[in-house]
């Protein structure tokens, strides 16, 4: 299936706070088209035809796990935070361990700085 690799940053929050913050900094750093989902299953369906350049998933939202989300931004090499209040230890055997950084809730924005700016190539 052709995907179209898109220049948005994508953000899967179902806290709506923390999602406009994460947007803030996304915005800070660069990025003017970023893209929030709360469920996991809005944000499968929606990358089952475009692929964000970054993306920043919470390990866990109001639908379930985002285990199939790191997969699908990992099958196409789309780098990847995760912030989120579960344990980094927790998930070593998912795919979020495929993430470019974890960043445990309550995260401060230059926790993202710092992990936007080491870890993604033209950010």
């Amino acid at each position: 299936m052709f995907m179209k690799r898109t220049n948005v940053a994508l953000v899967v929050e179902d806290q709506p706070l923390i999602a406009l913050e994460i947007e803030q900094i996304l915005k800070d750093a660069g990025w003017r088209d970023i893209l929030t989902f709360v469920s996991a299953g809005e944000t499968e369906n929606w990358l089952a035809r475009q692929l964000p350049s970054v993306a920043v998933i919470e390990a866990s939202v109001q639908d379930g796990h985002c285990e199939t989300i790191a997969r699908m931004l990992s099958d196409h090499a789309v780098p990847f935070i995760v912030h989120s209040v579960e344990n980094e230890g927790r998930r070593l055997s998912s795919p979020l361990r495929n993430c470019k950084a974890w960043i445990e809730k309550p995260g401060t924005p230059e926790m993202f700085v710092a992990a936007l700016g080491r870890r993604f190539d033209g950010f």
